[in-house]
């Protein structure tokens, strides 16, 4: 049941006893429903992948690992296009020019009026790729990371960059995965892009499964909001770095993706969460993964269901710990 209606109608009618339901309407399901509450993952923060940024230049797996002079066609079509948000790397002054575009974009988002207004109050700001493994007041965040509501700034920047009346851009946000990514959050960043930047937005709210081949065939270049979290000190440089499967549209340099992927073999603790801040240091730099905010990972039981236990993996999962009694 991919639609957030859907499964709050179906848990209050009592078709089905588990299921996710995110804090925004979680208080009046507990309230008529008498329902508990069960987190099973991280929490999701939501986030934008700028896509079309393949700066690449190998892909060891590929069948063509010269990434460099063989771009991936979503790379080729945004630089054709001129997508303000895509640079070239062997542009420096193109580069920074897209930079700027990103970085406008991030500022003129309204964090917590987000949190407010679409999630009930619930959720987190986030500044970053690394969300999960830095959180804002984790003892390892960095202020540069932090990105300010600032849309006067914002249109400066963006006159800056060469677009003074803003550009047209389509974002996709699905909404299968309306337990981990809010569509209602794309909704919300499209009207302040249009009302601080004078974009001109067009949201796709097209399914995740209709979409996701593009993402294998690197024809993905537009942005799009997706987001997943690890604990810290994992790796997530493998969906950075390029390689022949799902990717969100974005691959760092190869010197950056040497310092992601030390941690699959890095024993220490310590050094993989340096590893990460230098990871995250560069992602915040070029703003090709805007922060959003957080969707808490929070799924109702109905009263029958008198015990579970769910590992933390983000989905339902460990039926077997169920115990219930007759309805």
């Amino acid at each position: 049941m991919p639609e957030l209606a859907t499964r709050e109608a179906a848990i209050r009618t009592g078709e089905v006893d588990i299921t996710a339901i995110p804090p925004k309407v979680l208080k009046g399901v507990v309230d008529d429903t008498g329902a508990g509450v069960e987190y099973v993952s991280l929490p999701a923060p939501n986030t934008i992948y700028m896509s079309g940024n393949y700066w690449g230049n190998t892909c060891a797996t590929c069948p063509e690992t010269d990434v460099k002079n063989n771009p991936w066609p979503g790379f080729v079509e945004a630089i054709e296009k001129g997508y303000p948000w895509v640079g070239n790397p062997d542009d420096p002054d193109q580069m920074e020019q897209a930079r700027n575009v990103r970085w406008a974009m991030s500022m003129a988002i309204d964090r917590r009026a987000i949190i407010d207004s679409v999630l009930g109050g619930f959720g987190d700001p986030v500044y970053g790729a690394l969300h999960t493994q830095f959180p804002d007041g984790d003892k390892n965040f960095q202020e540069a990371w932090r990105v300010p509501f600032d849309p006067v700034g914002a249109k400066k920047r963006l006159a800056d960059a060469g677009y003074p009346d803003g550009f047209d851009v389509e974002f996709w946000s699905p909404t299968d995965f309306s337990f981990a990514w809010d569509p209602e959050i794309a909704d919300a960043v499209a009207e302040m892009w249009r009302e601080h930047l004078g974009l001109n937005v067009t949201v796709s709210h097209t399914p995740y499964a209709a979409r996701r081949p593009q993402s294998v065939d690197k024809t993905m270049n537009i942005p799009w909001q997706h987001g997943w979290g690890m604990p810290a000190g994992g790796s997530k440089a493998n969906f950075y770095c390029a390689h022949p499967g799902h990717l969100g549209g974005v691959t760092v340099p190869d010197d950056i993706c040497e310092i992601g992927f030390r941690n699959d073999t890095e024993p220490d603790l310590q050094k993989r969460i340096q590893n990460n801040i230098e990871f995250q240091n560069y992602m915040s730099h070029w703003q090709v993964q805007i922060g959003l905010v957080t969707v808490e990972p929070t799924w109702a039981y109905l009263p029958h269901v008198k015990g579970w236990q769910p590992y933390m993996s983000g989905d339902f999962n460990n039926p077997s710990s169920i115990t219930s009694v007759a309805k």
